[in-house]
């Protein structure tokens, strides 16, 4: 049987209603947009643990300002100009990947 994807743990990660993923591309940030508008940054770690092969800490949680949220359905990083840009209703957003503003 073939597969395309192996499954791992992840230890740390708590977020719920996820509508988008970004990595970068040293692994140790995880962007994850929600369904109610959220940008949630994680810090992640090879994990020393038997049950996991990684270890997230949350870093931040970026709220959404408006009353009506809408879910982030878009994520992608450009490390060269160091922000991560999501589309949340149409809009297009950016934030500084190190700072988060």
């Amino acid at each position: 049987q073939r597969t395309v994807f192996e499954r791992i743990g992840v230890d740390g990660y708590k977020t719920n209603r996820v509508e988008s993923i970004a990595v970068c591309s040293n692994g140790h940030r995880l962007f994850v947009g929600t369904s109610d508008g959220a940008l949630v940054v994680y810090d992640c770690q090879t994990s020393l643990s038997s049950t996991a092969k990684f270890n997230c800490n949350l870093l931040n949680t970026i709220r959404p300002v408006q009353k009506e949220k809408k879910p982030v359905s878009h994520l992608t990083i450009v490390e060269s100009w160091g922000i991560i840009i999501g589309i949340v209703d149409g809009v297009i957003s950016s934030y500084d990947i190190t700072s988060f503003q």
